[in-house]
């Protein structure tokens, strides 16, 4: 766990195993004490350390309907989870259940209704229309009883089109690892932390 807490340095002689602590509340949130030195209460936050995306956008099945899903903190832009992270969590959810190697994601719409907080969120699929070559399934995310998001997806099968494609060649581009990372932005929405920035 990482902790944070902007009145700690304000202790003097005080370090992480010179607090103890009270039970964390359910958003993570707890009023430590130095056991040593000063008598000041600080509040602290941990924050659970995330491995990767896919870890951080999973959720687990419940059914083929409907899936939990649990929003670690340090993914937000403002109050909720920012927008790349909510679709993608209704994306894995839908793939689990509707897609194939043949049937592909294809398109995505989608309306954020609300701001997504860290802790306990449901996932709930409609299939809209299964057909033999597309499927349609309506998406949405409930927290506290709230609509927080709604999408629909169409995942479809390729078809064999005798059309040329016409167009402007792409241009080559060299490897994205070559390209040395940006220097982290100051004050930046605390999501960022976890890409890199390659220009």
């Amino acid at each position: 766990f990482a902790f944070r807490g902007p009145e700690f340095s304000g202790i003097r002689g005080a370090g992480p195993v010179a607090l103890g602590f009270r039970r964390f509340t359910p958003t993570g949130e707890c009023r430590g004490f130095p056991r040593r030195g000063g008598g000041r209460y600080v509040r602290l936050r941990y924050i659970p350390a995330v491995t990767s995306f896919v870890e951080a956008t999973s959720s687990r099945r419940l059914d083929d309907r409907t899936f939990a899903l649990d929003v670690p903190d340090g993914w937000q832009q403002g109050r909720g989870a920012y927008g790349g992270y909510v679709l993608a969590t209704i994306v894995r959810a839908v793939e689990a259940v509707h897609a194939t190697p043949e049937r592909r994601l294809r398109t995505l719409t989608a309306e954020l209704a609300g701001p997504l907080l860290p802790g306990a969120a449901t996932i709930e699929l409609d299939p809209l229309r299964v057909g033999s070559g597309t499927s349609t399934i309506a998406a949405r995310i409930v927290q506290d009883g709230e609509l927080k998001a709604h999408a629909v997806l169409v995942l479809g099968r390729d078809r064999a089109l005798a059309v040329k494609e016409l167009g402007v060649p792409r241009p080559a581009l060299v490897p994205f690892d070559s390209i040395p990372p940006a220097p982290p932005a100051a004050g930046g929405p605390p999501f960022v932390r976890h890409f890199d920035f390659r220009m």
